[in-house]
């Protein structure tokens, strides 16, 4: 029947659910939640159905296991009985591709490309995310009813992680722009992922140069992707292959002609989190050593648990579990004094910080549309000082 649904609205008619894992799914709703006797919040094993989507009606059919980590197969059946399947990448076990992508790092560019299509008044205007992005995700941003299974059904619950990721990367550009009309030149992107700032910026070129540094595999299929949705290499981007756990920051930004004497903008934005205390040590020693006097950091951490709201819990919980289950687990935390600390010991004084509520009242005031950022992530932005650290090589 004809649905009565406004235009580009979803409303699923019919539905036949089978069970997964051995999860016993009782009954199914509209919004495509689920009833379990094991209680699993994240198994939806199959639904079936008719859905009206802007003005045009559809047969659709999933089969998932939606904790993105067992996903198996999405189908959708579209008008002209055209059949489109589409293969998840994410696996428990087997073989690890070196020039696999972070999931992480697909995840937050997935996120930023939807803020971008479907946010009428976008925080941050990344239209280069979609482009860099996998093909499932590219289309997620595209098609309004796999946008709709994927980023409000699937990924729903993690809708303030959404807005956080979208703030952190908007204040990260709002204090390099500072930095940049002060007159500095470089610019450092630590786990630079697929951030698309310098293909954003082409008029920086011949005024600025950037530095992305990530590992290998990761920063080789950037590249790639990079070519094919650009042409070519930006000329005024050099690619630093680092693995941050082993590797030494300023003697890689070294031999790729980093100017150690001359101010820069460091962004280490959703990283901190998954590296081990010693490693995130090692990584402020070598930025100390590379960061010229008056040079700026900005990053984000995790918030030590005892500082999250008890509300915040259940979805900070949820988050440390997705991200295990993706094999990138996050294992540091800090209270804000614990990592002025840390900052301090490499020569670095604190500037600003902006917890959860800062971030809602600088950016989401007045704004419609957006989740509350999540409770247990903050920014910071330090400046490397001229005093002597206690550091290893400065």
């Amino acid at each position: 029947p004809r649905s009565d649904q406004k235009r580009d609205s979803v409303r699923i008619r019919s539905w036949r659910v089978i069970s997964l894992a051995g999860a016993d799914l009782r009954r199914a709703t509209p919004r495509g939640s689920y009833q379990s006797r094991t209680g699993n919040e994240a198994e939806l094993a199959m639904w079936a159905g008719t859905v009206k989507l802007a003005g045009r009606r559809y047969n659709a059919s999933v089969s998932i296991n939606s904790s993105l980590v067992h996903w198996r197969r999405l189908v959708i059946l579209t008008r002209g009985a055209r059949l489109y399947p589409l293969r998840m990448a994410f696996r428990r076990s087997g073989a690890a591709d070196p020039r696999r992508a972070s999931r992480t790092a697909t995840l937050a560019a997935g996120i930023r490309a939807h803020h971008r299509r479907w946010h009428p008044d976008p925080i941050l205007d990344d239209d280069w995310a979609v482009r860099l992005v996998s093909p499932f995700w590219r289309l997620a941003a595209h098609n309004r009813l796999l946008n709709w299974i994927v980023v409000d059904q699937l990924l729903g619950p993690f809708h303030p992680i959404h807005t956080e990721n979208v703030l952190r990367a908007r204040y990260a550009e709002d204090q390099l722009a500072e930095a940049l009309a002060a007159g500095v030149g470089q610019y450092v992107i630590l786990g630079a992922g697929f951030d698309s700032y310098a293909l954003r910026h082409p008029e920086l070129a011949g005024r600025a140069r950037i530095f992305e540094v990530d590992r290998p595999g990761m920063q080789a299929l950037k590249r790639q992707r990079v070519r094919r949705a650009h042409g070519g290499l930006p000329a005024h981007v050099t690619y630093v292959p680092l693995d941050f756990e082993t590797g030494r920051l300023h003697e890689a930004l070294g031999g790729a002609g980093f100017d150690a004497r001359a101010p820069a903008f460091f962004s280490w934005l959703g990283t901190t989190y998954y590296l081990t205390r010693p490693a995130i040590r090692d990584t402020l020693d070598s930025i100390a050593a590379a960061a010229a006097p008056d040079s700026r950091l900005v990053l984000d951490h995790l918030l030590a648990r005892h500082l999250v709201p008890a509300e915040g819990l259940p979805l900070a919980d949820r988050l440390e579990r997705l991200v295990k289950r993706l094999g990138e687990p996050m294992v540091s935390e800090f209270t804000p004094d614990e990592l002025d600390g840390e900052l301090a010991r490499a020569g670095f004084a604190p500037l600003d910080r902006v917890p959860p509520d800062e971030q809602a009242r600088r950016y989401l005031r007045g704004r419609r549309g957006m989740a509350a950022p999540a409770p247990n992530f903050a920014f910071a932005l330090y400046r490397r000082t001229a005093a002597v650290r206690t550091g290893t090589a400065g």
